[in-house]
């Protein structure tokens, strides 16, 4: 048990100083160094989206980035999405409605839609937006200046995140919490190693030479985590992808209820984890009842100091995210009862094949 005990110290330490490194380097995108013209390509697949859709479409046409276009893809939308879009079409010519196909064979629907979409798209660089993702003034230019001063085929951002009901405060932190303490972000450019991989769909910036050479979501098609599929992709492939951290110009209301956000993250909980539900659960167990063998293996006094550096870890993570630090050390213990919900729901629909977003089979 001591043996273990030292394991479990160790890999809080390590989560701690990765943790401290996301929160210190630069993971938010910089002002820009340059004054970025290029034209840009906003493409947003959206499939019932009309509580979203419209303020996205807003501070699109708000922006003081002028040149370029926007075109959503009204993916069998049975709600008002499709007018909102056709409105917004007929109000500015650099806007655009696509009316989706049906999904073929061998596809996921987001990942179809987003290789519609690119197929229309005319400009230097293409940008994918979920539809639920608001963004503020200058975020184009200070992406696009990311983007060639250092040289990427992909951009991704994890939008600062939205949280009103206590159901979002229990849940989402998990994700930011995870990312920002396993995985330090500045290697995932730095490191050619594809297992040093993650992004997030609702953000991801691509230089289109490269886009159309690979065709990226045709690649994933069947991927149900595109993003982290699609960097593991590009880094395989030696060229080069950068993950940040979002601010107010870059935000998201991901869920509005509990069963909302179990459901969105059990699709994709073990992506963090490469995929394997062994390590998902073992990172669980140690994350929930590590200090029980820190305990029994080196005392009292042990457990109070690795107690410590767990509350520290959140603390740290919570802040580099944006979000409010004493809160999510507070609701710590929830949000780990939480985790437990996500990963046996999404073992569950994984062993029945049935993960489901939207109406849809996602599995």
């Amino acid at each position: 048990m001591e043996y273990v005990a030292w394991l479990i110290i160790i890999f809080a330490f390590f989560r701690l100083a990765t943790a401290l490194v996301n929160l210190v380097a630069q993971t938010h995108l910089p002002e820009p160094d340059d004054v970025a013209g290029e034209k840009l390509s906003i493409l947003i697949p959206a499939r019932n989206e009309e509580e979203n859709i419209g303020y996205l479409l807003e501070d699109i046409y708000r922006q003081d980035y002028k040149n370029y276009e926007v075109w959503v893809y009204d993916d069998a939308s049975d709600d008002l999405t499709p007018n909102i879009a056709r409105d917004y079409a007929a109000k500015d010519t650099r806007f655009h409605y696509l009316k989706g196909e049906e999904v073929p064979e061998g596809w996921l629907g987001k990942n179809h839609a987003c290789y519609q979409l690119s197929k229309k798209a005319s400009g230097d660089f293409l940008l994918f937006l979920d539809a639920d993702v608001r963004i503020g003034q200058g975020l184009p230019a200070r992406s696009i200046s990311y983007v060639k001063r250092h040289q990427l085929q992909l951009l991704s951002i994890f939008p600062m995140q939205e949280m009103h009901s206590p159901a979002e405060k229990m849940t989402v932190p998990l994700m930011n919490w995870i990312l920002t303490s396993l995985l330090p972000l500045p290697l995932i450019r730095l490191s050619s190693r594809p297992s040093l991989a993650a992004a997030n769909g609702q953000f991801m910036l691509f230089d289109n030479d490269s886009y159309q050479k690979n065709q990226w979501h045709k690649a994933v098609r069947q991927e149900r985590v595109e993003d982290i599929a699609i960097m593991k992709e590009i880094k395989k492939s030696s060229q080069k992808g950068q993950t940040l951290l979002g601010d107010m110009s870059i935000r998201c209301r991901m869920y509005r209820n509990f069963g909302e956000s179990v459901k969105g993250f059990a699709r994709n909980v073990d992506a963090y984890f490469g995929n394997s539900y062994v390590l998902t659960i073992l990172f669980g167990m140690v994350s929930t009842f590590g200090f029980i063998a820190v305990a029994c293996g080196l005392g009292y006094a042990f457990m109070a100091g690795y107690l410590v550096v767990a509350l520290a870890v959140k603390g740290l993570t919570a802040a580099a995210g944006k979000q409010p630090v004493i809160l999510n050390m507070v609701l710590m213990p929830l949000q780990l009862f939480a985790f437990w919900i996500i990963v046996a729901t999404s073992l569950k629909d994984s062993l029945n094949k049935s993960h489901q977003w939207k109406g849809r089979d996602v599995s």
